[in-house]
């Protein structure tokens, strides 16, 4: 599902620092294509992206871990905040 790699999926949606009260809490996805990885894992524009395999995405260097997750893992367990408000949890295979 990967196909061309992590720049291919980036370029299909963009993931921007997201702040509530003047605290970084996550990754908000913006732009999402409708043929996407992201839309295929359930994840539209204005989902949040709040960890990733358990760790916090609300430190701007914490992305890197979204990118390693999606190159190491089988697995990956994405905590969100869909539309920017509601609390969900995707678990997505790799395959």
């Amino acid at each position: 599902s990967l196909g061309a790699g992590f720049s291919k999926i980036l370029e299909s949606g963009r993931l921007v620092p997201h702040n509530k009260d003047n605290q970084m809490i996550g990754f908000k996805l913006i732009g999402v294509k409708n043929d996407s990885l992201w839309r295929r894992v359930n994840l539209n524009s204005g989902d949040v992206i709040t960890a990733v395999n358990e760790i916090s995405m609300a430190k701007p260097d914490q992305g890197f871990a979204l990118y390693q997750a999606l190159q190491d893992s089988r697995e990956i367990r994405i905590e969100i905040l869909k539309g920017g408000t509601i609390p969900a949890t995707h678990t997505v295979e790799i395959k």
